[in-house]
């Protein structure tokens, strides 16, 4: 127990009698970065998402707004959807959002659709199956929203590519 004990002193860099402390110190510092990457990636997806909104292509009078967006998790992700979403909303779009991004060196993505975009024929869940099998993977949701994961993250921009050309197929 006391070798034990000295590994895990040594490897905190504290004594014995100091290892206790230095853990919660070092728990509160993971915390507080923790709290700080949030916080970049929300500042990150809030300014990606008005470039994609604004670079967003009209299908049949449904804007697709597409694109990578650089943060670490999948709720990140999704935020940075709403947030795209909410854009499009404010300029009174219908639109799709299909975004990407890679976390732990996998791709992830998100796909939304708003009220009109689905009563025009888009699915999400169905888009997202077919983008996210490009880069491996596979995932689903309902026609408003869908996630999806993959394993080859060196083809996420391929995937995210085909967006456009599944959206025109589901507007027919």
């Amino acid at each position: 127990r006391l070798d034990a004990l000295s590994e895990i002193a040594t490897a905190v860099r504290a004594t014995p009698d100091t290892a206790g402390d230095r853990i919660a110190q070092l728990q509160a510092e993971a915390a507080e970065l923790r709290r700080r990457l949030q916080a970049v990636d929300a500042k990150t997806g809030a300014t990606v998402a008005e470039q994609i909104a604004e670079s967003a292509t009209d299908i049949g009078g449904v804007a697709v707004a597409v694109g990578r967006v650089a943060v670490e998790s999948a709720e990140a992700l999704r935020r940075a959807g709403d947030e795209v979403r909410r854009r499009l909303s404010e300029s009174e779009r219908q639109g799709v959002i299909v975004l990407g991004a890679v976390a732990n060196e996998r791709p992830l993505f998100v796909a939304m659709a708003t009220e009109g975009a689905v009563a025009a024929g888009v699915n999400a869940g169905r888009l997202i199956g077919g983008v996210a099998r490009i880069a491996g993977g596979g995932g689903g949701g309902s026609p408003e929203m869908a996630q999806a994961g993959g394993r080859d993250a060196e083809k996420l921009d391929e995937a995210l590519e085909s967006t456009l050309d599944a959206v025109r197929e589901q507007l027919g």
